[in-house]
């Protein structure tokens, strides 16, 4: 069992429908309610999303998702070299430092970017 802030992740072989209506009837008991749209039993063959993490074969990487979303903000930045957007910057760097955490052979492309760009990854100083 995997449970992350308001997520909870139950792994068993052989998990049935019966299996979950068994945990929402636990979850019920304690008076606590569960996301019946979001409650699924999924085959260990098939392709799972969990909290951000795509699991296939017995691997897990980080979704097709964020990869898009990085190419798409490399594009945007490269688009404009003139003008740097730090919000697209910062973004950027989270989605790689997320895929970085997820796939270690990104670590490289996440410190690269930081490197590349730590004047505009730096927090403000503004006056609050």
């Amino acid at each position: 069992m995997t449970v992350y802030v308001d997520d909870i992740v139950v792994t068993m072989p052989s998990a049935s429908d019966t299996d979950l209506a068994w945990a929402q009837r636990l979850i019920a008991q304690a008076r606590l309610t569960m996301n019946v749209r979001k409650s699924r039993v999924i085959s260990a063959k098939s392709e799972k999303l969990i909290t951000g993490v795509r699991i296939y074969k017995g691997g897990i990487s980080a979704p097709a998702g964020q990869h898009r979303k990085v190419k798409a903000l490399h594009e945007a930045i490269a688009a404009t070299p003139g003008a740097k957007d730090v919000g697209q910057i910062r973004c950027l760097q989270g989605h790689l430092d997320h895929i970085a955490q997820i796939e270690p052979r990104f670590e490289g492309r996440a410190k690269g970017h930081r490197a590349k760009n730590r004047a505009a990854l730096q927090p403000s100083k503004t006056p609050r």
